[in-house]
């Protein structure tokens, strides 16, 4: 078990156009393991990867601004996750990929 699972995870806030968003959802579910989209709320979300995955999911957002004007913002884990996908980490319900 993890003792604090949020240090595992990273977030991003993500701002971008509805069909931006949707665009990226389609993306990550195509990439199992890439992230997770959480909190979506006028055109922003929380966007959660595990720590080794970062790299690759930076990447894309980086070619999603160049192509679409995709914004993200790198953020505290802690402070951006719904308390119950903390918790389901914790107890192995949520696996975080190596």
């Amino acid at each position: 078990m993890v003792s604090d699972p949020a240090s595992e995870l990273s977030a991003f806030r993500i701002s971008a156009r509805d069909g931006d968003l949707a665009f990226l959802q389609g993306l990550l579910e195509a990439s199992e393991g890439l992230g997770v989209i959480h909190g979506v709320r006028g055109g922003e979300v929380v966007l959660v990867t595990p720590r080794s995955r970062e790299g690759a999911l930076r990447e894309l957002l980086a070619d999603l601004k160049e192509e679409r004007g995709v914004l993200a913002e790198f953020v505290d884990a802690t402070q951006h996750l719904p308390e119950s996908l903390v918790q389901a980490v914790s107890r192995g319900a949520v696996r975080v990929a190596d």
